[in-house]
């Protein structure tokens, strides 16, 4: 039988892109924070770990991502066992289980406005102003209802719907009192 594969974007997912392109071959900032240690957790616990980037498909791109990975994962590169040496690069999006991108939208059976699409932002360059407490609270009653523990304050800020970008936004410290 064959391994579950994930698939993971390269730029803004494993590695941090926090300067931007640079070229396929140019691959200047460090990986994001966790990055490597999830990969290594997903290849000891049986998946086929594989890279999709849209570097693959430039002359010298898997190449240069390889070797980034190569001098990032230090020991981790080529241990004993399952290695960061056995993560696979691709040209072409795979057949995956499960696809983690940083510029992704989730389908859930229902299309996104063309207006949240256009304001769509990766996970790196949403500001520290995350929202309203009128979207703060509307997130939560649908935690809340996914979770089964649904009030009826929950039902009414449901029913009137997602209240759009905040007019008045807050920031997570105020949110949480962090």
């Amino acid at each position: 039988m064959s391994k579950p594969i994930l698939c993971l974007d390269f730029d803004g997912v494993i590695h941090s892109y926090s300067s931007g392109w640079k070229g396929a071959r140019n691959i200047p900032d460090p990986p994001v924070e966790g990055a490597l240690s999830f990969m290594e957790d997903a290849l000891i616990a049986g998946w086929d770990v594989v890279i999709h980037s849209s570097r693959a498909r430039h002359f010298g791109g898997i190449t240069a991502m390889r070797n980034w990975l190569r001098m990032h994962a230090g020991n981790s590169w080529d241990s004993m066992g399952v290695a960061l040496a056995d993560v696979r690069f691709t040209r072409w999006k795979p057949s995956a289980v499960v696809t983690i991108d940083d510029r992704a939208i989730t389908f859930t059976g229902v299309f996104p406005s063309l207006v949240d699409i256009r304001a769509f932002k990766p996970w790196y360059k949403i500001p520290a102003v995350i929202c309203s407490e009128e979207l703060a609270r509307y997130y939560q009653a649908m935690a809340n209802r996914a979770a089964g523990k649904a009030t009826l304050g929950d039902a009414i800020t449901i029913a009137r719907g997602h209240p759009g970008p905040p007019e008045q936004p807050v920031t997570f410290a105020s949110l949480t009192g962090h």
